[in-house]
């Protein structure tokens, strides 16, 4: 916008002067000038329009066009030669409403009346507030408006503020939509942290299980190692009792006598090798003998005892049958080389071997396929039944 300077009270009664002489303009035209001069327009400005054959209407129309500061691009399409005062007025409005100049100079030479004229320049300005309403409804158009903004934008060349308003409000929902989109994927990062987060505590409540479990098997085992210690404690109880019986003492020679075939030479030593050759279950001989001696304690009758004894269950029944297999050493090394078990477990093995498990015990270590942990917790469980065992 240029800079405008007060005209001075002798030059502008010259101009009006000189106006009055030329009767080119009446006195309402002449009126006008004046005031536009007092306003801050030059004088050459005001001869663009009063030394061209308008009306007064025409020349208002031209005279805002100059106060509001038009481009000389703009003033040529609204004051364009062959428009009458109405259609220059129409023009007008519906620029300063934020119509394109551009829309205004096809509508404009279209040949068309004023009223006609003003309603092709109202449905243009309702598809605009249409576009506005859009915008600010519904964000999720925002991108396809700003595309087709942009469009008319590099075909038209008007600046009008409105539109620049428009315009810094669409940027506004933009900046909102991607606000969103950062707001949804912070969401989407919390809501896979929440889920890991519960699947390790689900891990975590498995491993609790399981060590609740291992322990309950453990407090078996004592269990059962009690009892068993009770069951010894019995039969050596009634073997005292037994080896105790006068009776059986008194009579023995007279047994001697039925009994053809039974060395009385027996030593002290073939004796113990006898009970040796008892079969033994945890510890505890399934079936006895008594000895019995004469006065000189000379053998003559190892007598057989039968006793019950309760069997074992769960895992003290598992790792007695590990016993019972057989394995060599050099087939062990075969079948840990062939499982490629992970280093841990293979310091489980390594720990196992050193806490004297059986080969039966580690064979099921190491072709059941679990976890170094659990290997861990059933290695300790096994020296435990050894210890019992033994």
């Amino acid at each position: 916008m240029k800079e405008r300077t007060q005209i001075s009270k002798m030059d502008l009664n010259v101009i009006i002067g000189n106006l009055r002489k030329s009767d080119r303009c009446n006195e309402q035209q002449i009126q006008l000038i004046q005031d536009d001069l007092l306003y801050g327009l030059s004088k050459e400005e005001t001869e663009r329009y009063s030394q061209k054959n308008y009306d007064f209407k025409q020349m208002q129309v031209y005279s805002r066009c100059l106060r509001n500061d038009y481009t000389d691009n703009v003033i040529a399409v609204i004051a364009a030669d062959g428009l009458s005062s109405l259609q220059m007025e129409v023009a007008l409005e519906f620029y300063e409403k934020g119509i394109p100049i551009e829309t205004i100079s096809k509508v404009a030479a279209g040949d068309m009346t004023a009223v006609n004229m003003k309603r092709a320049y109202q449905r243009i300005l309702n598809e605009i507030d249409k576009t506005e309403e859009k915008a600010d409804n519904e964000a999720v158009y925002v991108k396809q408006l700003v595309e087709e903004i942009k469009e008319v934008v590099s075909k038209l060349d008007y600046q009008d503020k409105r539109y620049d308003a428009l315009n810094e409000k669409l940027k506004e929902l933009e900046i909102v939509r991607k606000d969103t989109g950062i707001d949804n994927k912070v969401l989407k990062d919390l809501a896979e942290k929440d889920s890991l987060l519960i699947d390790k505590q689900n891990k975590l409540n498995e491993a609790h299980t399981a060590i609740a479990k291992l322990r309950n098997e453990l407090e078996g085992i004592r269990k059962e190692k009690d009892d068993m210690q009770i069951l010894m404690m019995e039969r050596k109880s009634e073997e005292k009792q037994q080896l105790n019986t006068n009776g059986m003492v008194k009579d023995s020679s007279a047994y001697i006598e039925e009994t053809s075939g039974l060395s009385t030479s027996r030593t002290e030593q073939e004796s113990h090798q006898l009970l040796e050759m008892i079969p033994v279950y945890y510890g505890v001989p399934i079936g006895y003998s008594i000895t019995l001696v004469d006065g000189n304690n000379v053998l003559f009758k190892s007598a057989p005892i039968e006793k019950e004894v309760r069997k074992s269950s769960g895992v003290v029944g598992l790792f007695s049958k590990l016993l019972l297999k057989k394995k060599s050493r050099q087939d062990l090394v075969k079948l840990i080389t062939s499982k490629e078990l992970l280093p841990e477990q293979l310091m489980q093995i390594k720990s196992a071997m050193e806490k004297g498990l059986t080969e039966g015990q580690l064979l099921e270590l190491i072709n059941n396929k679990i976890s170094a942990e659990q290997m861990k917790e059933i290695i300790e469980i096994a020296v435990l039944e050894n210890s019992v065992n033994y």
